[in-house]
């Protein structure tokens, strides 16, 4: 029953932070029978589990991102420290100075080096369907689900 109580208050709470966004807000209206609504409370913690599982699911991409993020940073900095050009083809020139003749060689041809670091996407705020679920489960268990015009 405490269950219930606190999915119907953060469903009134979602339903007025939307309501500033939007000219319907969304009405769950739960089955009136008492096996209904045992099925919603079953509903409300299968969404509950969902939410903590995918909340670890991002934690964890939040960990491999920082990692690759810092390994992209060093590739950065060993690519900044190193010659990004390469002379490939030499040649040989003559020149007078001072009255002295030198050989001195000059580059021909030049290979520039790419840079081989990728910047890592942060793809670890992907949408969860646990809300999408937990729609289907609730107008599974008889409730429904409607779009009411705002006032």
């Amino acid at each position: 029953m405490r269950l219930q109580a606190l999915f119907l208050t953060f469903a009134m709470l979602l339903a007025a932070l939307l309501a500033g966004c939007a000219t319907t807000r969304t009405e769950y209206r739960p089955p009136a029978d008492p096996q209904g609504r045992m099925c919603i409370t079953n509903c409300s913690g299968i969404k509950q589990s969902c939410e903590m599982s995918q909340q670890m699911i991002r934690q964890q991409c939040e960990h491999d991102f920082q990692r690759r993020e810092a390994a992209f940073r060093r590739c950065e900095a060993e690519y900044r420290s190193t010659p990004t050009s390469v002379c490939t083809q030499w040649t040989s020139r003559t020149v007078t100075v001072n009255g002295r003749t030198e050989t001195r060689q000059e580059c021909m041809v030049t290979s520039y080096k790419s840079n081989p670091c990728q910047r890592p996407n942060n793809t670890c705020n992907s949408g969860s369907s646990c809300d999408r679920n937990y729609d289907q489960c609730f107008v599974g268990c008889g409730g429904q689900i409607v779009e009411v015009p705002l006032d």
